[in-house]
């Protein structure tokens, strides 16, 4: 018999709420009472309470602050509450835009700016890359004729030939190739020769005096 009622004693104790000494009738009522009241998960190695804000919103839905008793639906939210819960008015300059923003949001903002840079920077790679689809086209159509097929190009060597010959051609007069003006040079220089050398003869026959 003493056994049983110290076994009662034992249960009616473990239906109450060590924190505020409340009452209750079964374990699933104190367990909510602990969420809901303490925002504390109720377990047998800690009857005094967890704490653990995803197992309750996940239970019961939502989580309360304990200092100032606003209500949350997110784990999140609520955790990041409890550690700027009364200083919520404080404010911050963030130093990437001068600009003055809440503290306990000033990690998010920085996080704005961030995710604005890799934005920017995935705008402009793909612009470079347009602009550099665009130019290879630009190529490749200056290389095709009206039908679509490409040019034959020439070589810089030829076109330089070319243009020597050209040249020669205008001093030339146009009318004499290369050899013929050579031949002609060649038959002037020979004629001249020859008058000289008569010239020369006759100098010496006037120098020696004539014979008796």
């Amino acid at each position: 018999p003493k056994r049983k009622t110290k076994g009662k004693e034992e249960k009616v104790s473990n239906k109450k709420c060590l924190l505020c000494a409340e009452e209750f009738k079964d374990l699933p009522a104190i367990q909510r009472h602990m969420m809901i009241s303490h925002s504390l998960v109720y377990t047998k190695e800690n009857p005094e309470g967890v704490q653990n804000s995803r197992i309750i919103v996940k239970k019961i839905g939502f989580i309360d602050c304990q200092k100032c008793h606003k209500r949350f639906r997110g784990a999140q939210y609520y955790n990041h509450h409890t550690i700027w819960c009364g200083r919520e008015t404080e404010m911050a300059m963030c130093n990437v835009c001068n600009q003055f923003t809440k503290a306990m949001w000033m990690q998010q903002h920085l996080s704005q700016h961030v995710l604005k840079q890799k934005q920017l920077q995935k705008k402009k790679e793909l612009e470079e890359e347009k602009a550099r689809k665009k130019l290879v086209k630009q190529e490749e159509e200056s290389d095709q004729d009206e039908d679509g097929k490409p040019k034959k190009k020439k070589r810089k060597a030829a076109k330089s030939a070319l243009k020597h010959m050209a040249e020669v051609k205008e001093l030339a007069g146009g009318d004499l190739s290369d050899g013929d003006s050579y031949k002609h040079s060649g038959d002037d220089q020979s004629e001249s020769d020859d008058g000289d050398e008569g010239d020369e003869e006759e100098e010496e026959e006037s120098d020696n005096p004539p014979e008796d």
